[in-house]
């Protein structure tokens, strides 16, 4: 008997500490896109953003991207973000082009691996507007038969 209930004891430990231990956490996830090393040459599109803490920002950047699937684009909390530095105003980044994709040609600065949550950064070269993705549709129209 006391090892039955021992049993359960443990299992019910083991469940409940398991599931926080392997619960995700929130936070910044610029982990989740793969950047160049520091100093390198490159060729990013997202959503031009601007933060209180962090100013101007690239937010869900992705490489090698020339299509976007509107121009439009909103940003929510813990997406990830690449910090724009350089004189944006000279390539066209100014407060009108919030909330809008951009593809931005620049420097990735420095990586700081002793903090993870410390956005890279990203100095501003070139600016484009990336390629609108177009649906097609078809020229036939759908006519349901009536039975």
């Amino acid at each position: 008997m006391t090892l039955r209930r021992f049993a359960g004891a443990t299992g019910a430990l083991l469940l409940t500490f398991g599931i926080g231990a392997i619960a995700p956490t929130t936070g910044r996830a610029q982990s989740s896109v793969a950047l160049p090393g520091e100093n390198s040459i490159i060729v990013m599109t997202g959503c031009f953003w601007w933060t209180k803490h962090q100013g101007y920002v690239l937010s869900r950047p992705t490489m090698n991207q020339a299509t976007v699937p509107q121009a439009t684009c909103v940003v929510s909390e813990g997406d990830p973000m690449i910090k724009l530095r350089g004189d944006l105003s000279e390539h066209g980044l100014t407060g009108t082009k919030l909330g809008r994709y951009v593809m931005i040609s620049g420097r990735m600065g420095d990586e700081y691996p002793n903090d993870p949550d410390r956005l890279r950064k990203l100095t501003v070269r070139a600016v484009a507007p990336p390629a609108v993705a177009q649906v097609s549709r078809s020229e036939r129209s759908f006519h349901p038969q009536h039975q």
